[in-house]
């Protein structure tokens, strides 16, 4: 008798713990922020630059400034982005909003601020 009551109490609980199929998880496609389906729909570029306890990488941050300041001359735009800070140590945020621009300068712009921030993990492009 000792010896059922405990495979009985894990039956149960095992039975019990199994999921209904019609509580299941939907199937549907879940697209992430980050896909290629979000960047077609939002006009905002986010440069997000972070620290790892010394500080932005301020030549990096230069040099997005100036890939910025060249493509608005090279093109003759006047847009503005608004810079957002966030850290204690500089992290900050750039918002660019692209709605302005043609698809053909959003391409143009999205590749000269990837090639700008290259390799490096201290900038983080995304679109919002």
């Amino acid at each position: 008798m000792k010896n059922i009551l405990p495979i009985l109490l894990i039956t149960f609980i095992s039975f019990s713990a199994c999921k209904n199929s019609s509580q299941a998880m939907s199937t549907d496609k879940i697209e992430p922020s980050n896909s290629k389906a979000a960047k077609q729909s939002t006009n905002t570029m986010k440069i997000s630059f972070i620290s790892k306890g010394e500080g932005v990488d301020n030549e990096l941050k230069d040099k997005i400034e100036k890939s910025i300041s060249d493509f608005k001359t090279e093109n003759k735009l006047n847009f503005d982005y608004e810079m957002k800070g966030w850290g204690r140590e500089g992290e900050v945020d750039y918002l660019i909003n692209l709605e302005n621009l043609s698809t053909s300068q959003k391409k143009s712009f999205t590749s000269l601020i990837k090639e700008a921030i290259g390799n490096s993990d201290m900038a983080f492009l995304s679109f919002i």
